[in-house]
C-alpha cells in the first residue's frame, strides 16, 4: 500500500441508474455512465435525488462469535450472515419513482394507487458519484427495491420518496464467485485497473495430453488465454476468479510452465512439468 492522493474522491454530485435485474454493465462503466448524458442501452437515470439525504449503504449482521474448545479458549471466530442494502431518496415525484416505492398503478382519473402490499421490484443498480476529477461507481446486479421509511413533508425542502434496495447475491454470469463466496456488487474508481493474473498452484502434477489441470490463483475473471510453455491449452474454463480448469495440449514430457493472460497482462510463469 502506498500514499496516493489520486485515489481520493469527494462525491459532490451523483445519480442512480436502474435496469432489469442482472443486466450487465458496459465496458468502461465510468465512461459509459455520466450524470446527464444518454445512459447505456437498457439503463435509465432515476434523475434528481436528495442532497440532504444522499444515497447510503446499510449493513446488518456480520457479528463475530468466538468459539472455545474444552481444551482452549478462543480457538475459532465465526461471523453471522450479513445483509446489505442501499437507501436513496428520489425527489422527482413521477411514475418511475412511485413504481419503485410502491409498485402500484395509475387509476382512470390519473391518480397513482398505492397498494396495500408490495413485493418490490427486482432491479440492477449503478450508483455514480463524481467530483470533477474522477468518478466512483457501485454496480449492484440484483436488488429488490421498495419503500423505506414513510415519506414526510417539509415545507422548506423538496418532497422525498425514501427508497431501500436490498442487495442480493449476483448471478455468476455477471459477477464471478470465488472460493464458494458469491459476489454482491462491484466498485469502480477512476485510475483503478484490473490486476494481472497470479498463479498459486496447479494439480495434478505431471498431467499428460488431454488431462485436465486445476489452476488456482487470482484475477482469472476475463482470462483470454492459458499456456503450457509456448503452447496454448487445448481448452480452458474460468470457474471463478480464483480457479481455471485447463486441458493439457499435445507436447513432449518435460518443462511446461503455466501462464494465464487477461486484458491487463500475463501472469508470471508458474513452474510445471508435464508427463
Amino acid at each position: 500500500m502506498s500514499v496516493d492522493k489520486t485515489a481520493l474522491i469527494v462525491p459532490g454530485h451523483g445519480t442512480l441508474f436502474l435496469a432489469d435485474a442482472n443486466t450487465a454493465v458496459p465496458d468502461s462503466p465510468l465512461t459509459a455512465f455520466t450524470l446527464k448524458g444518454t445512459p447505456p442501452d437498457g439503463w435509465e437515470n432515476i434523475g434528481h435525488t436528495s442532497t440532504d439525504n444522499t444515497a447510503a449503504f446499510n449493513r446488518d449482521g456480520g457479528d463475530a462469535t468466538q468459539l472455545d474448545s474444552w481444551l482452549e479458549d478462543g480457538v475459532e471466530t465465526i461471523y453471522a450472515a450479513t445483509n446489505w442494502s442501499l437507501g436513496f431518496n428520489p425527489i422527482q415525484v413521477d411514475k418511475n419513482s412511485l413504481d419503485l416505492g410502491f409498485n402500484g398503478w395509475v387509476d382512470t382519473d390519473g391518480g397513482y394507487v398505492i397498494p396495500s402490499t408490495s413485493d418490490g421490484l427486482d432491479k440492477a443498480l449503478f450508483l455514480l458519484a463524481t467530483d470533477g476529477t474522477g468518478a466512483l461507481g457501485f454496480y449492484m446486479p440484483d436488488t429488490n427495491v421498495n419503500i423505506g421509511d414513510a415519506p414526510s413533508i417539509d415545507n422548506a425542502k423538496f418532497f422525498e420518496i425514501p427508497l431501500s434496495a436490498s442487495i442480493h447475491a449476483a448471478d455468476e454470469s455477471v459477477i464471478a464467485s470465488n472460493n464458494g463466496k458469491s459476489g454482491l456488487m462491484k466498485v469502480y474508481k477512476t485510475g483503478m485497473t484490473a490486476l494481472k493474473p497470479a498463479i498459486l498452484s496447479a494439480t495434478p502434477a505431471a498431467a499428460a495430453e488431454g488431462d485436465q489441470v486445476l489452476i488456482t490463483g487470482s484475477s482469472f475473471t476475463g482470462a483470454t488465454g492459458v499456456k503450457f510453455g509456448a503452447t496454448a491449452a487445448t481448452d480452458f474454463t474460468v470457474v471463478n476468479d480464483g480457479v481455471i480448469v485447463a486441458v493439457m495440449p499435445a507436447g513432449s514430457a518435460g518443462a511446461a510452465n503455466i501462464t494465464v493472460t487477461n486484458a491487463t497482462g500475463t501472469s508470471s510463469a508458474f513452474t510445471y512439468t508435464r508427463g
